[in-house]
């Protein structure tokens, strides 16, 4: 779980990925996932090339037309769902165009 703190410096870096437009570069889907992504499956995540030649490794909201090349955006999106008492995390996935 993140502190209030740690998640306000987590949006600082993340305002600067909002609406940035790349590429993806390689992707895979996951079936089997980690702890705390277990209600999330299947799930894809990409390698996309921004335009500011910065690239970013995340999920992707819409992948079902997925392919290598497609256009990307980076949005901000939920990252999990929380417990009760948990802060709703938020961050970067990327969303095909």
């Amino acid at each position: 779980m993140y502190s209030p703190p740690n998640l306000w410096r987590l949006q600082s870096e993340n305002k600067n990925l909002l609406g940035l437009k790349g590429k993806i570069l390689t992707y895979t889907t996951i079936y089997t996932a980690s702890t705390g992504f277990e209600n999330q499956t299947p799930y894809t995540l990409a390698i996309a090339k921004l335009e500011n030649n910065q690239m970013i490794t995340t999920q992707v909201v819409n992948p079902k037309n997925i392919k290598i090349n497609a256009p990307c955006q980076v949005v901000i999106r939920r990252l999990k769902t929380p417990d009760q008492d948990e802060i709703i995390d938020y961050g970067p996935k990327l969303e095909l165009l």
